[in-house]
């Protein structure tokens, strides 16, 4: 089963590489990557399938390079080892965002901000 994502933006196959999970849920360039883990992790979920997923993206600018598979650190799939990895990171984020102790504070770098839809409330 593929799990594909159009985007109208220029991608690169750098763009949905990872070395581990942890790096998944704290780098912001992964964005992408952990978009399609997301999707295929919600699909493996729904259909409680045990077949690999190949999730990926069709760059709409870049048509022509065809399917650009996500790359994660088990290989180019979605396999019970990547999900049973992408919801242990799932967990541990849900439950961080959620603890009463763990503080939120403001990015310092502005370029993150620049197309951001929530930089009004917090006036960046």
């Amino acid at each position: 089963t593929r799990i594909i994502d159009y985007k109208t933006g220029s991608i690169k196959s750098s763009d949905l590489t990872f070395k581990d999970w942890d790096q998944l849920f704290t780098e912001a360039k992964t964005d992408k990557s952990f978009q399609l883990a997301f999707y295929a992790w919600l699909f493996h979920k729904r259909s409680n399938s045990m077949e690999s997923i190949y999730p990926g993206i069709y760059s709409l600018k870049k048509i022509s390079e065809g399917f650009i598979e996500l790359k994660t650190p088990e290989g180019n799939t979605m396999d019970q080892s990547a999900y049973d990895s992408f919801e242990d990171s799932l967990i541990h984020l849900i439950k961080e965002i959620f603890d009463k102790k763990t503080t939120f504070n403001q990015t310092s770098d502005k370029n993150l901000c620049a197309y951001c839809n929530y930089k009004t409330i917090c006036n960046k």
